[in-house]
C-alpha cells in the first residue's frame, strides 16, 4: 500500500503534467489525461458523461476556442491540495490561474477533481468547478460568507434526513433522495452510472442485503463536514458508525458525497467510500 504521502506526489506531479501539456495545446496528452467515462458535476446540469476519446475531444475543441477568442496565453497553478481517499483514488482542489498573452490575468479559477489510479497511471475521473465565494474541500480562505452558511444548513438538514430514512429502511425516500443518472466511484470499477431509480434500487437491496446479513441495526452519524461548491453544488464528508441490533459497533465508515440542488431539493449526484487508513480533506470540522 502507498503512503499518504508518496500519494500525493504522484498526483502533484500528473496534474503539473496535465496543466503544460495544456499550455502546449497538446490534445492526444489532454484526452489520455482522462479515464473514459468520465464526467463532470455541475449544479445546473447534474451529470455530464463523457464516454469517449471523441465526447472528450469536442469539449476540448470548445473550451480551447472560447479560450482563443478571449486571447487566452497560459495557465499557472497557484495552489494544489490533494486528499487520498484509497490506493488508487484521490480528490485534489487546484486554483488556476489563467493569462492573456500580454501576461495580464484573464480569470482564476478552482476546481476539484476525483482521479482513479489505473494500470499504474493516474487519471481524471470527476471534475467540478468551485465557484467564489465558496472555495470547496480544504483551507477556507477568509471569513465564511452568509450564502455559504445557508448552503451548508441545508445540505445538512438534507444528509441527516437520509440517514434518518435509511435507518427507517424508506426504500422511497432513499431513491427521492439521488438524482438521475448518479454516479458510485471505485478504484476497482472507476464510474458506476445509475441511471434509473430501478438501478439505484438494486443498489439499496445489495446493501441492505449485506448489512442486515451482519446484524446492523441502525446507523450515526458520528462528524459531517459540508464543503459547498456553488449555490447548487456541495460535497459532503460523514464519519458514519453502524450498530447490530445489541448496540454493539458493526463497522465505521467515511464517505464522500456530491450534493446538487435539483428542483429547490438537495439530491446525492455522486457517491465514493474513502477507505482507511485515508481520511480525505480536513480532520476538524469549519
Amino acid at each position: 500500500m502507498d503512503d499518504t504521502a508518496t500519494i500525493i506526489r504522484a498526483v502533484q506531479t500528473f496534474y503539473r503534467t496535465y496543466i503544460d501539456g495544456f499550455n502546449r495545446e497538446d490534445e492526444d496528452a489532454f484526452l489520455h489525461a482522462f479515464h473514459y467515462p468520465n464526467a463532470f458535476l455541475s449544479g445546473e446540469r447534474g451529470l455530464i458523461l463523457h464516454t469517449t476519446e471523441t465526447d472528450q475531444q469536442r469539449l476540448y475543441r470548445q473550451v480551447m476556442a472560447d479560450l482563443h477568442m478571449r486571447r487566452w496565453g497560459r495557465s499557472s497553478i497557484d495552489r494544489l491540495q490533494v486528499w487520498p481517499f484509497a490506493d488508487d483514488i484521490a480528490m485534489l482542489v487546484a486554483d488556476v490561474t489563467r493569462y492573456k498573452k500580454d501576461g495580464t490575468t484573464l480569470e482564476q479559477l478552482c476546481a476539484c477533481y476525483l482521479l482513479r489510479k489505473g494500470d499504474g497511471t493516474w487519471k481524471i475521473l470527476l471534475l467540478t468547478d468551485i465557484r467564489p465565494p465558496f472555495c470547496g474541500p480544504g483551507e477556507l480562505r477568509g471569513g465564511e460568507a452568509p450564502d455559504v452558511a445557508l448552503v451548508r444548513r441545508e445540505v445538512e438538514t438534507f444528509y441527516r434526513t437520509f440517514i434518518d430514512g435509511f435507518n427507517r429502511e424508506d426504500t422511497d425516500m432513499y431513491l427521492r433522495a439521488f438524482c438521475y443518472p448518479n454516479a458510485l466511484v471505485s478504484g476497482t470499477q472507476g464510474i458506476t452510472i445509475h441511471i434509473r431509480e430501478a438501478d439505484q434500487q438494486r443498489f439499496y437491496q445489495q446493501v441492505m442485503a449485506s448489512i442486515q446479513g451482519r446484524g446492523w441495526d441502525h446507523t450515526d452519524v458520528d462528524r459531517l463536514q459540508i464543503w459547498p461548491c456553488s449555490e447548487s453544488l456541495a460535497m459532503i464528508f460523514a464519519h458514519l458508525t453502524r450498530y447490530k441490533r445489541d448496540g454493539a459497533v458493526l463497522e465505521k465508515g467515511r464517505y464522500w458525497y456530491t450534493a446538487r440542488k435539483d428542483g429547490g431539493t438537495w439530491k446525492i449526484l455522486a457517491l465514493a467510500e474513502i477507505k482507511p487508513p485515508f481520511t480525505g480533506p480536513g480532520e476538524t470540522d469549519r
